[in-house]
């Protein structure tokens, strides 16, 4: 199954699945890979994310309380729109 999904990884068209998103994307990301953020924009401009830094995969497991600060300004932020 692993293998399918890596396979699958290749074919899929990341930039034209976030284009046809019709909502703001929300990132909240570790700084252990880098987000490009302005790269992502150009595809969506609705896209914003937060990057906490000094976190790895698990952010959420890594600082839970700061994870979880940051996913509630998102959600509170979304939901006012």
């Amino acid at each position: 199954m692993g293998t399918e999904i890596l396979e699958a990884f290749e074919s899929y068209d990341m930039a034209a699945q976030m284009q046809a998103v019709r909502v703001p994307i929300r990132g909240l990301n570790a700084d252990l890979f880098p987000t490009n953020v302005e790269g992502n924009r150009k595809v969506a401009p609705g896209y914003d994310a937060v990057i906490m830094e000094g976190t790895g995969h698990f952010l959420m497991l890594e600082r839970p309380e700061e994870f979880n600060q940051h996913l509630a300004e998102l959600i509170q932020e979304l939901g006012s729109r």
